[in-house]
């Protein structure tokens, strides 16, 4: 993750947010995350970004105009003055032409603080789920939250986290150990996703994925370039990449005639990238469609279509070892297909890949049996693997049936205890902060209590519990003086899982504080590679150690010293070594050539 941004790669990042930003506006219905398989057109989606690069805005904003046919979208940008501007719609229908209003009327004097109040505060409509993405770009000189505006929006975590709120972060740029601690403690306390990009071309590839996640998108699945699209299909969307310039991309379809970039027909618009095409098809022909295209890994078919398939919502967070059902149904025009004339000829295959690329399949069934709750209901169920390690799994599920096919792409992240702790250091460095936010959907929050067993560097010991704070965070501060710091920290986390099992988790000891100035010294410019990032969080010349390692974290930029340990004791003992090395080449140059002085030397030794 730690590659080097190039100017011109920024440039076109900052376009692709804008955008992102640029394509999508406010309007459509919406529908309850509280219903096991809710219809996922029905999501609504808030897209903010605080990067001031156009070409970074307009990039991400083609990447959004996929999603402008198929969800509820509307983006923000904060601007240099700390407010927040809707982003107009793109250019690819005429209905994204008429959805320009925006939920404010003069939303350039509206803060973040404001837009989140107001999302709030739609709870009434409770039929919509909505998410929030925040692409935070390093780079930019506008943070997404300052401390002032991160205390004002912590009390509405809450009401969040009662409507099925989520924020997901995503974070752009190279420095993966910058992590913005405001926007991981907001992510993880409404159960969204905390994902570091390195790079826009990595973003172009990985922004759809990490959206659908959250929205259960329904795609078409490619085989060999090869898509068959249904008579139900009103529109489709194909997002393509490592095209080759020089030979323009041709689709074939059943019937008609064949078409590129330079020659397509009214129904069609087509938008190029630098790295990637975007192709729009209003009502395309039934039948399955060529794409004469070099075929990559990442290209995708998003569809608009009354006939659906829909999932049960999955905990994006689970612990190891814990066994998760899977629920899947056809839907047309929001009802529950049962009609055995459909059903009889479908097959379903979900397949989970990890991280470390180990794969398992199941083939879920309506029989009642193995995670499926009724028989012969339409609703097809599996229960997943209960033996998930720690890691992040993709899950992709693809239903084909007689005359259709459908795909949903989700994922789950396995974590082995159920909270992350941020460790800060004060601006005036008069005290360290120790910050733990649980993972709202794994533990009941009024049931937690975390205390710390402390010793000081004096040797004094003693046991505190952390205040409760902002609905979500329990905090401890600790006076960050000479005869107190460093620390000796081990915290006990009891509380209670949502399915009723009481957990005491000890951590182990950390060590926070300064640590003397001659060990600072040996610490270079690579740094970054001991840094826990999940862990760990710190604000500048703080030195934390835990049981995976030290880090030191600044804002600037870190210089190479040089390395100060050769004592006056070593210097001694590497002096006589070289000594000794010295005359044992002497001796073996002389032997070769006079071999006399072997046995004088026997002669001075045995003299008595």
């Amino acid at each position: 993750m730690a590659e080097g941004l190039k100017t011109r790669q920024w440039g076109v990042v900052m376009a692709l947010l804008s955008a992102l930003l640029y394509i999508v506006a406010p309007n459509v219905n919406a529908t309850s995350q509280k219903n096991d398989t809710r219809p996922a057109s029905l999501d609504e989606l808030h897209i903010i970004t605080n990067t001031q690069l156009h070409s970074t805005k307009s990039s991400i904003a083609s990447l959004a105009s996929i999603l402008q046919q198929h969800k509820k979208i509307n983006f923000w940008n904060l601007t240099k003055k700390q407010t927040l501007t809707s982003v107009e719609l793109g250019h690819f229908s005429e209905q994204t032409r008429k959805s320009k209003q925006s939920p404010f009327s003069s939303p350039n004097k509206k803060s973040l603080f404001d837009l989140f109040s107001f999302i709030s505060k739609q709870e009434k409509q409770q039929k919509t789920v909505r998410h929030i993405f925040i692409v935070f770009d390093e780079h930019s000189p506008v943070p997404i939250l300052t401390n002032k505006e991160y205390n004002s929006i912590s009390p509405l975590i809450k009401r969040f986290q009662e409507n099925n709120i989520s924020i997901s972060t995503i974070h752009l740029g190279s420095t993966s150990s910058a992590k913005n601690f405001h926007l991981h403690a907001l992510t993880i306390a409404t159960n969204g996703r905390y994902q570091s990009i390195a790079n826009i071309e990595k973003l172009e590839k990985e922004f759809l994925n990490l959206i659908s996640f959250s929205l259960k998108l329904n795609y078409l699945p490619f085989h060999d370039n090869l898509v068959r699209i249904d008579n139900n299909t009103d529109k489709i969307s194909f997002l393509l990449f490592g095209t080759n310039k020089n030979l323009p991309i041709q689709f074939i379809p059943p019937q008609e005639e064949k078409f590129n970039q330079y020659n397509y027909p009214d129904n069609v618009h087509w938008l190029q990238e630098k790295n990637f095409e975007i192709i729009h098809i209003d009502k395309p022909e039934k039948g399955t469609w060529q794409i004469d295209a070099q075929s990559h890994p990442m290209d995708k078919a998003i569809i608009s279509s009354a006939f659906q398939v829909e999932i049960n919502s999955i905990p994006l967070q689970l612990f190891p070892h814990s066994a998760q059902t899977l629920s899947i149904k056809l839907t047309q025009e929001n009802k529950h297909i049962t009609a055995p004339k459909i059903l009889d000829h479908v097959v379903i295959k979900v397949t989970m890949l990890s991280t470390q690329g180990t794969e398992q399949t199941w083939f879920p069934m309506d029989n009642g049996r193995n995670g499926d709750k009724q028989a012969d209901d339409g609703i097809y169920g599996v229960q997943l693997s209960d033996a998930l390690l720690a890691g992040q799994y993709h899950l992709k599920i693809d239903v084909d049936g007689h005359l259709f096919q459908r795909q949903i792409n989700t994922s789950l992240n396995v974590v082995t205890k159920p909270f992350e702790f941020f460790i800060l250091l004060s601006e005036d460095a008069s005290q360290h902060t120790i910050t733990v936010v649980p993972y709202a959907k794994l533990i009941h929050a009024e049931t937690t209590t975390i205390t710390a067993s402390i010793t000081s560097a004096s040797g004094k010991q003693k046991e505190i519990r952390l205040n409760r704070k902002n609905n979500f965070e329990w905090q401890l501060a600790l006076d960050n003086t000479p005869e107190l710091s460093p620390y000796v920290v081990e915290l006990n986390i009891a509380t209670i899982t949502y399915k009723g099992k009481s957990l005491s988790i000890w951590l182990d000891p950390m060590t926070v504080g300064q640590k003397p100035t001659q060990i600072r010294k040996t610490v270079t410019h690579k740094h970054h590679d001991l840094i826990d990032h999940d862990n760990s969080i710190t604000s500048a010349d703080t030195l934390i150690e835990n049981n995976k390692g030290s880090i030191l974290s600044s804002d600037e930029k870190i210089e190479s010293t040089p390395l100060v340990w050769i004592t006056p004791e070593i210097q001694f003992v590497l002096i006589n070594f070289l000594l000794l090395m010295l005359i044992l080449i002497t001796f073996h140059f002389w032997s070769r050539y006079d071999k006399k002085w072997i046995y004088k030397l026997r002669g001075m030794l045995s003299y008595d």
